[in-house]
């Protein structure tokens, strides 16, 4: 697991969501019963940011010297690690 933050960006609008994403495999046989069997036993959560603005100007660098929309698309390494 790593402790990699998503970096904090002005601009993030309020409506944050968070859904869940489950793995189930169903089998039925042919006198009707059902099975359910979990592939996975934690769902595995994927997260929807909104951004009001993502500011592009050199003058708005963070302590990286990276701009706000350089944070979000040049992390690699955060992307990567989730993927």
């Amino acid at each position: 697991m790593s402790n990699i933050l998503f970096p904090k960006i002005r601009g993030l609008a309020w409506n944050i969501v968070k859904t869940p994403t489950f793995s189930t495999e169903i089998q039925e046989s042919l006198a009707g019963r059902e099975v359910r069997l979990q592939n996975f036993q934690n769902p595995i959560w994927e997260y929807t940011l909104s951004y009001e603005y993502l500011l592009n100007d050199p003058r708005t660098r963070d302590e990286n010297g990276q701009t706000p929309l350089e944070a979000i698309f040049q992390r690699r390494e955060f992307w990567l690690a989730r993927s």
